[in-house]
């Protein structure tokens, strides 16, 4: 059975989100947490800095080497704007 998420629960991850959006540094706490909220067994965030073009990824799972090629592959293959930002 899943367990019922709180209004404290949603607090911390708004926090987390909050603190990550400042310091790019924390997006893999806030990611961590989110994963063990829902249960879910990685959370992954894929973004571009539009200042400087640079695409990033974070994922709360370490993935392998092929796997995480493989993954980038088809994200940019998804949102060429991320292909063309790496």
């Amino acid at each position: 059975m899943a367990k019922a998420v709180t209004d404290e629960d949603l607090e911390r991850v708004v926090q987390a989100y909050a603190r990550a959006a400042l310091d790019p540094g924390e997006w893999l706490g806030a990611l961590e947490q989110t994963s063990d909220l829902i249960g879910a067994s990685a959370c992954t965030l894929e973004y571009v800095d539009q200042n400087s073009g640079e695409g990033s990824m974070e994922c709360s799972f370490q993935l392998e080497g092929n796997v995480l090629r493989e993954y980038e592959e088809r994200m940019i293959h998804i949102n060429p704007r991320v292909g063309r930002a790496m």
